[in-house]
């Protein structure tokens, strides 16, 4: 029967761990990005949104009318 090497057997899941969690990294940064986009385009037009309902208020022009 062959003699089990823990200590490879060890270095061996750490690295696969270590591998796991890089990965894991960089698959929540660009989850990260996009929900930021996400976010600054919702905000972006919700502000153009209240900037076309604000416009009439400061637009108007307190000058009579000639006629």
């Amino acid at each position: 029967m062959d003699s089990i090497d823990f200590n490879a057997i060890k270095k061996q899941a750490m690295q696969m761990r270590a591998a796991e969690m890089s990965r894991l990294e960089g698959i929540a940064a660009e989850r990260l990005w996009l929900v930021g986009r996400l976010m600054a385009g919702s905000v972006k037009s919700g502000l153009l949104g209240l900037s076309q309902a604000l416009r009439p208020l400061f637009s108007w022009n307190p000058r009579p009318l000639n006629h």
